[in-house]
């Protein structure tokens, strides 16, 4: 490929007409047209304009293939949306899944067995998420800006099945509730306890990892909202570490909150100081860590439009 037709990889990456174009780089739109059809080329100044602005090497603008460039950035682009998608959405799923085992097995394990088990899946979900998204922060400063990957065609089946997974996860959703609701006490009064909320746990555990693994993949076909995105996290990145603090000490709070609460044991809240007679409240302790999310949000509202308005 010469200059011309990587100029014009440039343009429709970036979703430019030729007067665009041409208006960014300071120049006429007939300019552009006989550059991209290879009539004549720019000075070495709008070169190493176009080369800084659209983050291309000059070597490769002038004498590569961006077009293959495109292809290979398109293939690792799915591929880490794919990826990304499922750990996040495994992570989540896997913090619900665990609280509805605890209610299972209420009154059965050990309730620091219990609480020691929850505390590791929510370790290893944490830990899978920030791993995640850090990786995810590498890919979108390395990519700010993607090209339309996908056909109308393709986008089109895409949201159609988007529709019916969210249809989806909330019918699991009020199943786990027909079922929960339909479940009487004689079942808590065979083996397990609790099975009617274990039920609805379960399934607004499955239906969370719908929402999630199919809301982040719509993104992969809907490139415009990517790039949209992640242009402005790129401008607002202070902002951003002010969220990420904010979220870290609550989430380290509500963990504490949670330890506390799950070892302070005895009926009428004093400890004895005998382990076997020592309860503890794991049962109800969790509830911290869905306070603290939604405190999260709150707290990424409220830093986000103060920043917003800063930057303004």
């Amino acid at each position: 490929m010469g200059f011309g037709q990587n100029l014009q990889c440039i343009r429709t990456r970036n979703g430019l007409t030729q007067e665009q174009l041409a208006e960014e780089l300071n120049v006429t739109r007939q300019s552009v047209s006989k550059w991209e059809s290879g009539a004549s080329f720019p000075e070495m100044e709008t070169l190493l304009k176009i080369c800084e602005r659209y983050k291309v090497n000059l070597d490769e603008l002038m004498r590569g293939s961006l077009k293959e460039h495109n292809e290979e950035e398109a293939e690792s682009f799915i591929r880490h949306i794919k990826v990304f998608s499922i750990q996040m959405a495994l992570s989540v799923s896997a913090i619900i899944m665990a609280l509805a085992v605890i209610s299972l097995f209420d009154g059965i394990a050990r309730d620091n067995l219990m609480g020691a088990f929850f505390l590791a899946v929510v370790a290893a979900s944490v830990i899978t998420m920030i791993v995640s998204g850090m990786e995810h922060d590498r890919f979108v400063k390395k990519h700010p800006k993607m090209q339309p990957v996908f056909s109308d065609k393709e986008i089109e089946r895409a949201d159609h099945i988007f529709s019916w997974a969210i249809a989806g996860g909330v019918g699991l959703i009020l199943i786990g509730l027909i079922i929960s609701s339909c479940l009487d006490d004689t079942y808590d009064s065979l083996i397990f306890t609790n099975v009617p909320g274990t039920a609805f746990l379960a399934a607004v555990s499955l239906a969370v990892g719908i929402f999630i693994l199919f809301g982040i993949r719509r993104g992969m076909y809907h490139v415009e909202e990517y790039n949209k995105e992640n242009v402005h996290l790129t401008v607002s990145s202070k902002t951003n570490k002010k969220v990420g603090a904010a979220c870290g000490v609550i989430m380290l709070i509500a963990t504490c909150v949670f330890l506390i609460w799950g070892f302070w044991g005895m009926p009428g809240g004093m400890y004895t100081g005998n382990w076997r007679d020592y309860a503890g409240h794991w049962g109800i302790s969790w509830i911290v860590f869905p306070v603290g999310g939604i405190l999260c949000g709150i707290a990424s509202i409220i830093i986000k439009a103060f920043g917003d308005k800063e930057k303004d």
